[in-house]
């Protein structure tokens, strides 16, 4: 039971945020995405070149009010949280699908 109402809490405020979630991304595409949005003059917390892709991590993309969170954990692969709008540009561009919230908690 309490996962089902934590669930629907998140669902609740992906939804009044406008937010959506890519998960399992690649590697290969994961940094893809990170490179590009650096390339295009986004800010990332911490230096991504330091992570360890056998060890769970996070970090932070912004560009002035808009920000990307970024996840990465060996076992599922990378997951990335932002404004729809945003997630549907990046899910084009590389064949990915974007959900309106997490798969799993």
């Amino acid at each position: 039971m309490y996962k089902m109402l934590r669930q629907k809490i998140t669902a609740s405020r992906f939804k009044r945020h406008d937010l959506g979630i890519i998960e399992n991304i690649p590697a290969d595409v994961f940094q893809q995405i990170i490179d590009k949005h650096i390339a295009e003059g986004w800010e990332i917390s911490g230096s991504f070149h330091q992570f360890d892709w056998t060890k769970r991590w996070e970090v932070k993309l912004r560009k002035g009010t808009s920000e990307l969170q970024m996840q990465w954990y060996p076992a599922l692969q990378g997951n990335m949280v932002g404004l729809r709008r945003i997630m549907t540009g990046v899910a084009k561009q590389f064949s990915l699908t974007v959900l309106t919230c997490p798969s799993r908690q």
